[in-house]
Parts: structure tokens; sequence; C-alpha cells
């Protein structure tokens, strides 16, 4: 049972849990402490169960969820949306500027300076909040992306109070240079994922399982190299700087054609067809093969010396150990292949 535990430096109870190593993956940090806001040990200890349940259900309900993938540039975005959706809901009302100041000193009080990119501070201040805005859109952010968005949160946050501030002072010309610091959110699209696309297409092309395992590490390359698993986000310019960059790696120009492009123009081939995706990427990379023709060489026949050389050992003495069948065949087939001109595995 987690029991409250008692801050040395005051009378009040906090609650101090370490966090298991399978949920450190969600991006949580070692362990988790905060004050319970009691002296009350009774109280103490009713409060520490009631948040431990709580951590106990989120954890176990992130555990089933697959995490979203969000570039820098949509982490940024999303920050922007709840910064547009804070001010839009409070701009009519905006309430006192006494109560908005509290609140930004408040705010600057809880996020103090950070003390590196992965701070556990803004996860355990602001964690709950943020990923309650995330919940409601839909988004499931874990490790380093979440940190990431947390950062960007209290960012958007204070800019949001700051706005409403100046509203509440009676001040509502547009700050095009905060608005505008933020772009479009473009939320990502599940079915447009690697991961979701490749299970179909293998399934739709009865891909045999050795195609399969060839394959697929081309585009997990690709993906890596680009930065994104939303094939909607591939152009024809990354596929393209991609076959340049295979080619100087000294690869095969054989094996890059048939092998890494091969495969790009199946996919996002069938992905257009099937309307997927909207166009086909990979429909004009090539990679160009120069076919030098082979001389045909005429097949010389024995000279003089080299037929009575070879017809001399086949009249010579055989080895003792030689089984008189392939003794037999050691004098005669040269002869008969001279006399008639038979080939010597017709003989």
């Amino acid at each position: 049972m987690i029991g409250p535990w008692k801050n040395p430096r005051s009378k009040v109870y906090w609650f101090r849990r370490r966090v298991p190593a399978k949920y450190r993956r969600f991006g949580m940090p070692a362990e988790i402490k905060f004050s319970l806001g009691t002296t009350d040990l009774e109280e103490a200890k009713i409060l520490c169960q009631e948040e431990n349940l709580k951590l106990e259900r989120e954890w176990r309900a992130m555990a089933g969820q697959q995490p979203t993938q969000l570039t820098h540039l949509q982490i940024t975005a999303l920050a922007g949306e709840f910064y547009k959706e804070t001010v839009a809901a409070r701009r009519d009302e905006p309430g006192p500027p006494a109560e908005i100041e509290r609140s930004l000193r408040e705010h600057a009080k809880r996020k103090r300076p950070p003390i590196g990119p992965l701070d556990p501070h803004l996860y355990v201040t602001f964690g709950l909040e943020a990923r309650a805005f995330l919940q409601r859109k839909g988004i499931h952010l874990v490790g380093d992306r979440l940190h990431s968005f947390i950062r960007s949160y209290v960012e958007a946050k204070e800019l949001a109070e700051r706005e409403l501030l100046q509203n509440a002072k009676k001040d509502y010309t547009p700050n095009k240079a905060v608005a505008e610091r933020f772009p479009e959110f473009k939320p990502p699209n599940p079915e447009k994922k690697f991961d979701v696309l490749w299970a179909e297409f293998a399934e739709a092309k009865e891909l045999a399982a050795s195609t399969r395992k060839k394959w697929e590490p081309y585009f997990r390359q690709l993906i890596k190299r680009i930065g994104t698993d939303d094939m909607s986000s591939v152009t024809e310019q990354h596929l393209l700087d991609w076959r340049d960059a295979l080619l100087a790696s000294k690869a095969s120009r054989r094996n890059v054609k048939f092998g890494y492009i091969a495969a790009a123009r199946a996919f996002f081939g069938w992905a257009k067809n099937e309307k997927k995706l909207a166009t086909n990427p990979a429909a004009e990379v090539v990679v160009t093969i120069s076919e030098k023709k082979k001389r045909q060489t005429k097949k010389v026949g024995f000279d003089d010396l080299e037929a009575r050389t070879i017809l001399a050992a086949a009249l010579g003495p055989q080895n003792e150990r030689m089984t008189e069948e392939n003794a037999a065949a050691r004098r005669w087939v040269p002869w008969l292949c001279a006399y008639t001109g038979a080939r010597v595995n017709e003989i």
C-alpha cells in the first residue's frame, strides 16, 4: 500500500511513488511526488490512495494505446490550438485584471526554470492538464514528444493569459505577432500511416513472406530518412533523394532498381489505385541501367596439338583405384567426341 510521506522541511504530507519501469516509456520521470496539501495523517492516507488509484488507471489506459507520431511543427501547432481555444473561450468575459495577474504570478511560480529538456518538474506540475487537452483531441504522446508538447503547452498558456489580461484592461487590439507564431495544426491521419497501409497492401497483393521480409526494411529506411511514417507526406523529391543516396552509397544499380524502387512503385501505385493516397510519388522515379551487348564469340575447336594431347592422355594408363566404368569413360569419351562431334554430356 502506498502511504503518505511527511516532508521533513514542513508538516505537510506528500504523495511519493517510484514509476514502474514498464511505464517509463510513456515519458514519465522515475519518481512522482507532489504535496497532498494537508497536515492530517488520516486525510493524507485517503488522499494518497485516491491519487495512487488515478495513476494506476491512467497508466493502464496508456498501455493499450498506440502513440501518436507528431513532428516538432505539429507539436508547436497543437500548442497554438490550446492558445486559440483558451483565448476564444474567455475573450468576451476575461474577468478582473487583478485575478489574471494573480494567475500569471502563480503560473510563473509553478513552472520555474527547467533543469533540462526532460525536466520531470514540468511533467508533474502541468502533465495532468496537458494530457487532458491531448485526450480531448484524441492524441496520445509519449517520451520526448510528450515533454516537448508540455513545454509548448506551458508557454502557450502564459501567452493566452497575457492576451486575456490585455482584454480585461479593455484593449482588444489583435496580437498578430503571437497568433502568427503558431502554424496551422494538421492532425495526423491514422489511415495514411505506413503500418496501416502496409498491412492492407501485403494482404491485398498476397505478398509472400520472403517478399515482406525483404521489402519492409526498405520502407523503414525511407521513414527514418524523411522523419515521418505518414505516407501522404512522401513526395517525389523524397524518393529521388533517397534513390540518389542509395546509388551514392555504392549500392548496385540493379539492386536499387529492382529492389528499393520496385518496392516503392508497387506500394505507392497500389495506394493510389485504391484511393488510399491522392498521388503516386514513385510513378516517375526510375533507375537506368546501361545494357551492354555481349560480343558474340564463335566457339573455337581444339587445334592439332591440343587434340593430340587429350587423345594421348586418354590412351595412357589409368589410376589403379579408379573404377572400371570411370576408367572406360576416360578412355573412350574423348575419342567418341573427336570422331562424332558430339558433346561430352551427350556421350
